[in-house]
């Protein structure tokens, strides 16, 4: 199964916070058997990071 990360989906999960979700999911669960998470965890961290960077400049 393949997952498409759009623009307006990775936008949508950072702004109403699914993307923390998912993150504090990985930090609390770091040996997850689930491979698709495996698989995304470093995009998925990296959007997060980049969005933090974006969304701090766009506050200040």
């Amino acid at each position: 199964m393949t997952n498409q990360w759009t623009n307006r989906k990775i936008l949508s999960e950072y702004f109403t916070g699914s993307i923390d979700v998912q993150v504090d999911f990985m930090d609390e669960y770091p040996d997850s058997a689930n491979q698709y998470r495996r698989y995304n965890q470093p995009f998925i961290r990296e959007i997060k990071r980049a969005l933090d960077v974006f969304s701090l400049k766009a506050n200040t």
